[in-house]
């Protein structure tokens, strides 16, 4: 079954880090069970969809995939680089 977190940090030259479940417990993930092409890596504060799965040390996260940002968080960010584009447009 998949869950959703938000990523706490990774460091992509070690290829590891932890995601954060919504339930606030930390799980290890390692680079080997992002999901992609080419180098795998993900980004603090990424919304990601996860397997958990029995890992050596625990449980730990697998099959990991960014989630894509909900329409009304990308309008925003949208909007905000308008914003500031017109703004140093005009400056």
């Amino acid at each position: 079954m998949k869950e959703q977190g938000k990523v706490k940090w990774f460091d992509s030259s070690a290829g590891l880090g932890f995601i954060e479940r919504q339930s606030g417990e930390e799980l290890f993930v390692h680079q080997s069970d992002v999901e992609g092409n080419g180098k795998r890596n993900l980004r603090e504060g990424e919304r990601v969809e996860f397997e958990i799965w029995d890992g050596l040390r625990g449980p730990q996260a697998a099959r990991v995939a960014a989630v894509e940002p909900d329409s009304e968080a990308l309008e925003v960010v949208i909007s905000l680089r308008f914003d500031a584009s017109d703004f140093a447009a005009r400056r």
